[in-house]
């Protein structure tokens, strides 16, 4: 049995999809709501910190010396494919693969790991768990933002 759905937001919005039921025939789907509010992150690229709203905790983040991230306020998106190149990091972080794209366009994205072409890649592996939990919960509004990436 699977429960079937039209999907409402993100690069995939309008499309169908299906989840299969649990066992007992419930739904894997929740019927609140746990979204919050569009979120803002700052990246310091001098500093290589990473903050989130405001909030006192602090992330090791990076972008490529030779390719930095322009200074600059971008739309931080939905994620809507997971990125193989995460799936290294899996031990240590659940959502390793769960990357956001800065901007509506191009190839830079908001990711863990220890390499960086030119995104903003945290180093805390550990740490990126919390990060996505707070970020897959926030929207802006346009169905297909989070919220938004001040680089400086």
């Amino acid at each position: 049995m699977r429960e079937f759905f039209t999907i409402e937001e993100g690069q995939l919005r309008g499309n169908k999809a299906s989840v299969a039921l649990k066992e007992d025939g419930s739904s894997y789907l929740q019927e609140d709501n746990p979204q919050i509010g569009a979120v803002t992150l700052r990246f310091s690229k001098r500093d290589e910190i990473l903050t989130l709203d405001g909030r006192e905790e602090r992330y090791w983040a990076v972008t490529d010396p030779n390719n930095p991230i322009p200074s600059g306020t971008y739309d931080l998106e939905l994620p809507y494919e997971l990125h193989s190149f995460g799936a290294g990091y899996r031990k240590q972080a659940a959502f390793a693969r769960t990357w956001f794209r800065v901007g509506h366009s191009g190839d830079r994205f908001l990711h863990v790991g220890s390499v960086s072409l030119g995104c903003v890649t945290v180093r805390q592996v550990e740490r990126w768990d919390e990060i996505c939990a707070l970020l897959i919960t926030a929207r802006k509004g346009d169905l297909k933002s989070i919220g938004q990436i001040i680089v400086i």
